[in-house]
């Protein structure tokens, strides 16, 4: 794929990790083009991809997650909430080793959602939508930097 595509930084991103092959393939050659010519939404994402949404009943290897896309910007991402903290444990687990191995900035446990889903949260649902990236497409702006206060390497 990096050689044919000329991405020869593809390599030393993704080395051997599936989930970042499957997010960088994604993001450099499917996502600019959806939402073109009208509201696109992508669903069923990855379970690799997906820390803290629910497995699809159908299919456990998939999420029933769900992204919003317009002119190739990802608008929206939303998803049925993990309501299992066991799994939920498990799956944090897993995100703190693979970000050793990575070499990346430590991940901590999200201790209060555990807590929630230890005290019974009910099935729920949400979409996060980027403010910014609604400012964008309003202000039919290429750049996130034209619509925030101060550049995003400040943030």
């Amino acid at each position: 794929y990096a050689r044919d595509n000329h991405k020869p930084e593809a390599v030393s991103i993704c080395g051997y990790d599936h989930a970042l092959w499957l997010d960088f393939i994604f993001s450099h050659n499917v996502q600019p083009q959806l939402g073109k010519n009208a509201v696109c939404m992508v669903y069923g994402y990855p379970a690799c991809q997906s820390s803290l949404a629910r497995i699809n009943e159908y299919n456990s290897q998939i999420t029933d997650r769900v992204e919003v896309f317009i002119n190739g910007i990802e608008l929206g991402n939303g998803y049925y909430e993990l309501t299992d903290p066991k799994e939920q444990c498990r799956r944090f687990d897993e995100e703190i080793a693979i970000r050793q191995i990575r070499k990346r900035p430590a991940s901590v446990k999200g201790k209060h959602l555990i807590a929630a889903l230890e005290a019974g949260l009910p099935e729920c649902s949400g979409i996060a939508i980027g403010l910014d990236r609604l400012l964008m497409l309003l202000a039919n702006s290429a750049s996130i930097d034209d619509v925030l206060n101060f550049p995003i390497h400040r943030a």
